[in-house]
Formats: structure tokens, sequence, C-alpha cells
């Protein structure tokens, strides 16, 4: 089983390594001057794009990658940002994405935004949210952050539990990442809410983080990579407070748990000599509840979120090959 395994992770290595030497067609581009209009004109049609610049890229909106197209930073100091406030890479199914020597940092993702009552939604990747094929060599990815957070959607008559997965990167296609720093990355689930323009939609529970720098539910190899300083962090549990038949009630939601500091992995990941440091996960805080019974609900308390950390450095709940050192 392991054999397959190392098999199948390491074809997609090779794979990957080779795939934009084998698409010429693609012409690429190079990036003049540090703007994010120079670098989306030279990631027009994809290929390979090089940098005669040196400086920090700011973006306003993300960079959608529907092809094969690479970023080689190599003999510059570029870095992409998303000023806290912009997802940076979007890479759907059937594209391929190629990072090589540039930081990816300050980038942001959180769910959609509607206005009429809180319903979690989630974020994914705050600097690449993958789909399809990724590669990272020498890549530093720092202060990027994952969110689900409490908003509203007036289309949906129902709750949902999602949460922060991959403060830096989310896949749920390919990855290999060799020789890349992940510092200060977070993943942060939604508190619990109470929908008070439909109240009969209540869900108390906090929604999960999950892998403070990578969450993966595919396939990934990492290889000679740092983690350090990545934090999940589950939400907090919230409180519902009412009257029924004349008697008050209150009724505490239990905490979003945190999975993975560093990564949170439910698929097929290898991952060799790589160190982890300052890595952590969190519970977030249970909803408060009554001090006594209740005679409508049963005195109903609130749960203790502290303790639903789970993985300081790293969460794998699927298979996982760690070879030895």
């Amino acid at each position: 089983m392991i054999t397959r395994l190392l098999e199948r992770l390491s074809g997609l290595l090779i794979w990957v390594g080779l795939f934009f030497l084998q698409n010429p067609a693609f012409a690429g581009g190079v990036v003049a001057s540090p703007t994010e209009g120079s670098l989306r004109a030279a990631m027009a049609g994809g290929g390979v794009v090089t940098f005669n610049c040196s400086g920090t890229i700011y973006l306003a909106g993300s960079l959608v990658i529907s092809n094969q197209t690479a970023l080689d930073g190599t003999g510059q100091s570029i870095a992409i940002s998303g000023s806290n406030a912009v997802q940076i890479f979007v890479v759907y199914s059937g594209g391929a994405l190629s990072l090589t020597n540039l930081t990816v940092a300050d980038g942001f993702a959180a769910g959609p935004s509607y206005s009429n009552s809180p319903v979690p939604v989630a974020g994914w990747g705050g600097a690449v949210s993958n789909a399809g094929n990724l590669q990272a060599v020498g890549c530093v990815f720092s202060n990027n952050a994952a969110w689900s957070y409490t908003q509203a959607d007036p289309y949906s008559a129902y709750f949902t539990l999602p949460g922060g997965f991959g403060g830096a990167v989310y896949n749920v296609g390919s990855a290999s990442l060799s020789g890349c720093m992940f510092v200060n990355n977070t993943a942060t689930g939604a508190h619990g809410a109470i929908d008070q323009f439909a109240p009969g939609y209540i869900d108390l529970t906090g929604g999960d983080g999950s892998g403070g720098a990578l969450y993966s539910s595919s396939s990934a190899v990492i290889v000679n990579c740092v983690f350090s300083n990545n934090l999940a962090t589950g939400g907090d549990g919230a409180t519902l407070r009412g009257l029924d038949s004349g008697v008050s009630y209150n009724r505490g939601g239990p905490a979003g748990a945190g999975y993975g500091g560093a990564c949170c992995n439910t698929g097929v990941i290898l991952v060799s000599n790589c160190a982890f440091a300052a890595n952590f996960s969190t519970g977030g805080a249970g909803g408060p509840g009554p001090a006594g019974l209740d005679e409508v609900y049963g005195g109903q308390r609130g749960y203790s979120g502290g303790c639903r950390g789970r993985g300081t450095a790293a969460h794998f709940a699927s298979r996982t090959v760690l070879p030895r050192l």
C-alpha cells in the first residue's frame, strides 16, 4: 500500500515538473514594472512569465488561472500581495500554476457577502485556492488568511457549517511544494449564528479552522519546506436566548475545532524533510448556557470549546506518507 502511494505521489512530482516544458504553445511574457497591470499583461495567454524588476505587486483582484501559467522570480526580489483583502491565486480545474522564487503574502479568502441574515460562509486558501495543478519551488507564503465568518444568505433556508480551510494554500487538485517557507498564516472558523430574519434557522456551533498554512483533500507532495508560526482556530459557539410560553431560556452551542496549526490533510500526502516550529491549533469558546435547570429546554448548558484544538503542527485524517529522514 505504501509503495503504491509513493509511486502515485512521485509520479505527480515528475508530471508537474515536466508539464510546462511540454506546452511550448504558450509564449508567456516579461513583467517590466512591479504593478498589477504589468503582471496581468505578461500573464495573458499563459506560459512562462519572468521579471526584470523587483518590488511588491499589490493586487486589487484575484489572479484566475484556467490555462498553464508559470511565474519565475529568479534573479529578482518579487512579492505578490493581496493587501489583506484579496485572495491572490485561484486555479481552476484543468489549469496549472507554477511559482518559483516568489513571495506570496497578505492574501485573504472569505466567503461571498450577503446582507439579510447571518450564515457562516467558507474561506478557502488566502494565497492559493487550487482545483488544478500547483507547483511552488523556493517560495515564501506569509501572512495569508482564510476565514469563514458569520454572514447572510438570503437564498438559503438552512445553515451550513463551513470553516476556514488553508490559510495559505487550499488544495483539492494536485500540489507539489518544494523548498518553501510558510510563516504566519491563519485559518479561522466562523462563530455560531442565529438568523434574526428567519428565527427557525439556527446553528449555534462554531466552524472549524483547518490547516493554518495548508489544507489538502486530494494529492500533495511537500519536500524540504518550513512551517513556522501558523495558526488554525475554531469559531466560538453562539448563545440562543428567548422566551417560550412565558418561560425564558438560553442555550449555548459548542465551539469549532482547530485542526492542524500547519497542515490539515484529508487526502493523500507525502511529507519529506520538512521542519515544523511554533505552529498552533486551538478550539473556540463554547457559547454560555444557563446556570441551572430550565423548565422548557431542560437546562441545556454551554459547551466548552477550549480543548478542541487538534494537531498542533499537523492533522492527518487520511492517507499520509512520512518517510524516515
